[in-house]
């Protein structure tokens, strides 16, 4: 997540907590769900921690394990 994101924010958001290193941007990162599908692929959802006003952040992964997508939510 941080490796498509983390940039986006530096350079895009101007978050109420300011700006904070890769480390603790992924700390910032907390998984509030996790939906499977029935072909095996699933979406993990992470709250921003504020960092992007509440929206959240969505991965969504193949059934093989490989990241099809990370964005923005909400």
């Amino acid at each position: 997540i941080a490796d498509e994101l983390y940039q986006l924010y530096r350079d895009n958001w101007r978050s109420p907590i300011g700006w904070t290193s890769k480390s603790l941007f992924c700390r910032r990162l907390k998984l509030s769900s996790v939906t499977f599908s029935p072909d095996g692929s699933y979406e993990c959802w992470f709250s921003d921690g504020g960092m992007f006003q509440g929206h959240d952040v969505e991965v969504r992964i193949s059934a093989e394990d490989e990241i099809l997508q990370i964005g923005l939510a909400g």
